[in-house]
């Protein structure tokens, strides 16, 4: 996830800072609710980071603003970014995510029914996953090309189809689509990979195939939990 507008009055050094902490921030709630043991500390919140990825957001030069919400983006205040701790800046989420709810109530109930009944949500799409072209073509032993165009939740189905494929096919003792589903995922934001890779390929498929250590999937592995891991060195940029 990216910020769609950053004012141009912050310095290019400011914007970068803050793209790293939200990245790290919606990354941490890409986690499993149960890890305490990177990031912040929080463990994750994916129906947040389900919901933060269907709006827009804005990071706005201001000392005053935190977190604001209206009914056309969310609004981050890149000092208040820049300088607070990752736990801080998630306990601030939480205390504004009902007012989040509220003004986009349709994007949250659909959410809250995809995470109760994730297969149904997942079974209309199957339905219909020979319409969307590299899909199709990925799956009849051809590569993906990746739409930039796409929302984050129909990149988020096409992920899923992707590593559902792979899981079956490694379960399967097949590992000759482990070269092109490491390079399909490439092409995603990072919190699709993230949210994709727990879901079908886990934790014990990745040990066990050894896809940590693999060509296609080290550099985006271990690039994320980077990037989960990135704190600001406060004392450098908050006074600057």
């Amino acid at each position: 996830m990216k910020f769609n507008h950053a004012d141009h009055s912050l310095s290019a050094q400011h914007r970068n800072q803050a793209r790293k902490v939200f990245k790290a921030l919606t990354l941490d709630l890409g986690i499993r609710t149960d890890n305490y043991h990177c990031g912040s500390g929080a463990g994750g919140n994916n129906f947040q980071l389900l919901v933060l990825m269907s709006l827009k957001h804005r990071l706005v030069n201001s000392s005053s603003v935190s977190i604001d919400v209206n009914d056309k983006e969310i609004v981050w205040g890149s000092k208040f970014l820049l300088t607070n701790r990752p736990r801080d800046i998630r306990r601030k989420l939480d205390e504004v995510f009902p007012a989040i709810q509220e003004h986009h109530k349709v994007i949250a109930a659909t959410i809250e029914g995809l995470l109760r009944n994730p297969s149904a949500y997942y079974g209309n799409y199957l339905e219909r996953k020979y319409s969307f072209p590299s899909l199709a073509a990925y799956l009849n032993d051809g590569e993906y090309v990746h739409s930039a165009n796409m929302s984050h939740h129909d990149q988020l189905m096409m992920a899923l189809f992707i590593t559902h494929d792979l899981a079956r096919d490694l379960d399967d003792g097949i590992k000759n689509k482990v070269d092109r589903a490491g390079r399909a995922l490439q092409q995603f934001d990072d919190e699709v990979v993230l949210l994709s890779v727990r879901m079908n390929i886990n934790i014990d498929r990745i040990i066990n195939h050894d896809l940590d250590l693999h060509k296609e999937w080290q550099p985006m592995i271990y690039g994320i939990n980077d990037k989960i891991d990135y704190t600001v060195d406060q004392n450098k940029v908050a006074n600057k």
